[in-house]
């Protein structure tokens, strides 16, 4: 079982590697793979950091935007929609996927490469943000504040 003290990247790259197995299982279609996984990926984040809370997951809505949806996973007791919240989480995640070569997205374009399937090398970025000086950093960062 998962340890509440980990670290929530260390609880998401189990997750992602869990996914990344039974993606295989599933999709023998590469941009179906990347489709459900755009999908996924907010909600095995809200779960990580849910478990993490002492607190069960929780599934999406079909009434919420991507970004909605994530905020109403993370706190669904207290949720009320702020499309201005919304939309600055929007250009977050924008800014992040446009971030050109960092050591995550590195590290997916060197296992993808090797002809793994998509799963396995998000699951191999993930694990690049575990470091300190890639995801460690920002995670750091947030504890400061």
């Amino acid at each position: 079982m998962l340890s509440r003290t980990c670290s929530e990247l260390f609880a998401l790259s189990l997750y992602q590697t869990a996914i990344a197995e039974i993606g295989k299982r599933f999709h023998n279609h590469e941009g179906a793979s990347i489709r459900c996984l755009s999908v996924q990926a907010p909600t095995i984040a809200a779960a990580a950091y849910l478990r993490m809370a002492g607190r069960p997951p929780v599934l999406p809505s079909s009434n919420l935007s991507y970004s909605e949806n994530f905020l109403y996973m993370l706190d669904s007791l207290a949720y009320k929609p702020n499309p201005r919240l919304a939309r600055v989480l929007d250009v977050l995640f924008i800014l992040h996927a446009e971030h050109e070569i960092n050591c995550s997205t590195a590290a997916a374009r060197h296992l993808a490469s090797s002809g793994v399937d998509v799963y396995t090398a998000l699951a191999g970025a993930v694990g690049a943000l575990y470091g300190p000086l890639h995801g460690g950093a920002n995670e750091d960062q947030g504890e400061q504040d």
